[in-house]
């Protein structure tokens, strides 16, 4: 079993992030702010895990799935307005174990079947391939595709993929 690690978490609204999935991310609520400001005064690691309501403002623990994905900080430029621009990939899937304060909280890594085939055999994904019409009516199903402990992350992105007929 893998050791518990306490990361900022970043609450995504209408996408489900994957190991091995490159993302754009807009970031100006306040606590996703500090988020991402724990994450680059770190180690550049931050849990994504998406919200069950992407109109919920503020989500509490309660309103996020338990499962997420550890991703590395790749870019980040600030914008007008207080705002933030990420770029950032996914690496592996966590569970979220219990909130430390408002933004950090501890999660366990999960082991993926396959995981190292899967990064030398896979290029790098980006949200860009998908097509965005109709993603929030996705979520749940995406999100059951990163919970499916029986696919690989390729296996998982291929059906990600399929969803949005690509």
């Amino acid at each position: 079993m893998l050791s518990t690690v306490r990361l900022p978490v970043l609450p995504l609204r209408d996408i489900v992030s994957f190991p091995l999935m490159t993302l754009p991310l807009l970031v100006g609520r306040p606590k996703s702010l500090k988020a991402c400001e724990a994450a680059l005064a770190g180690d550049g690691r931050i849990l994504l895990v998406a919200q069950r309501d992407p109109a919920t403002e503020d989500p509490s623990a309660e309103k996020l799935y338990a499962v997420g994905v550890i991703a590395t900080v790749l870019e980040h430029l600030p914008l007008p307005e207080g705002r933030v621009k990420l770029l950032a990939r996914g690496e592996r899937r966590a569970r979220l174990v219990r909130f430390a304060d408002e933004v950090m909280a501890d999660a366990r890594p999960i082991l993926d079947p396959n995981a190292e085939a899967a990064h030398i055999d896979l290029p790098a994904f980006s949200l860009a391939d998908w097509t965005a019409e109709g993603a929030p009516l996705q979520i749940a199903e995406l999100q059951r595709l990163l919970e499916d402990d029986a696919l690989s992350s390729t296996e998982r992105l291929v059906a990600a993929r399929t969803l949005f007929g690509g």
